[in-house]
């Protein structure tokens, strides 16, 4: 199966995302900067004109590519959509089975930005409430997509990973140490969510090989959350949160605040990344050695 990753050069596909993929497909790659590696095309996606030179018999789109800020707010709209745009029309009549589109929890709003979820945990129904350029234009590209349903042959699959932990040392502990500072859980953001890079992989590898639907959207974080409290003692960082729990169960665990169970039940999936696991695991070996984990 031939599968197009956009956006090769980022942290994300050069942090392990590739490789994990690149076991299992005939990956081709692209990017605005320079790649030296096989199946390699450098492509700027704003432009139409540009694009006719990637693969046209591509099996399974995967849309990485995305700035955010500190890019100039223009930059970050004309990137992240009209990047989007010009692949949808590219491809809208190829034999493409599948675009799979990176999201983001984000299109929800963050905590510290003082927008408050109507409910916890978040599912994919929540309405969008994103505060910076980068969530709004994760959220409009979404209703892009939306409106392409009628006219495309292929499955669009929106997924919305939390803060990705690529394949690098200290990735975890950096983010622990964090945890001494009482600013980190007012104003934390991707320590509120976080999915292991492999688990992206992995999930990412049940969309391609698995049925799907032609329009699905999924919440894709980890089960748990970085902050290492029970969600009980985090609300109160929420200050103005006045929304409903709608597990009672919720509030006892340290579970993620996004709902992940459409993910899970739809592919029964299971996450092995988690931050439980690499405290354990360092417990006993090398932190080194856990970013070299397959499994």
């Amino acid at each position: 199966m031939k599968v197009l990753i956009t956006g090769a050069a980022g942290e994300v596909a050069k942090g392990g995302f590739c490789e994990c993929l690149s076991q299992n497909y005939e990956i081709f790659y692209t990017d605005i900067r320079n790649l030296k590696i096989k199946n390699f095309v450098k492509v700027n996606l704003k432009n139409p004109s540009e694009i006719k030179k990637l693969p046209s018999d591509i099996d399974v789109l995967i849309h990485m590519a995305a700035i955010g800020e500190p890019a100039e707010v223009e930059e970050i709209y004309s990137t992240n959509i009209i990047s989007t745009l010009n692949l949808l029309e590219y491809y809208k009549n190829k034999k493409l089975k599948k675009f799979i589109y990176f999201s983001s929890v984000c299109v929800y709003g963050l905590p510290g930005s003082g927008v408050f979820p109507d409910y916890l945990p978040i599912d994919e129904d929540h309405p969008h409430k994103a505060v910076d350029s980068y969530g709004i234009s994760k959220s409009l590209t979404e209703k892009l997509l939306g409106f392409y349903i009628r006219k495309v042959n292929f499955d669009l699959i929106i997924l919305r990973p939390g803060a990705i932990i690529v394949k690098e040392p200290r990735n975890y502990s950096f983010r622990l140490n964090l945890l001494k500072n009482d600013k980190t859980y007012r104003e934390g953001g991707e320590l509120w969510n976080y999915i292991d890079v492999r688990d992206l992989a992995r999930a990412v590898k049940c969309v391609i090989d698995k049925k799907t639907e032609k329009f699905e959207v999924f919440n894709l974080t980890a089960p748990d959350h970085l902050l290492l409290k029970k969600n009980s003692s985090l609300i109160p960082y929420l200050k103005n949160f006045k929304g409903k729990i709608r597990k009672r169960e919720f509030l006892e665990r340290r579970e993620s605040f996004f709902d992940i169970s459409k993910f899970v039940r739809k592919f029964n999936f299971k996450f092995l990344f988690t931050i439980e696991r690499y405290l354990k695991w360092i417990e006993k070996k090398d932190e080194q050695e856990y970013y070299l984990l397959k499994r």
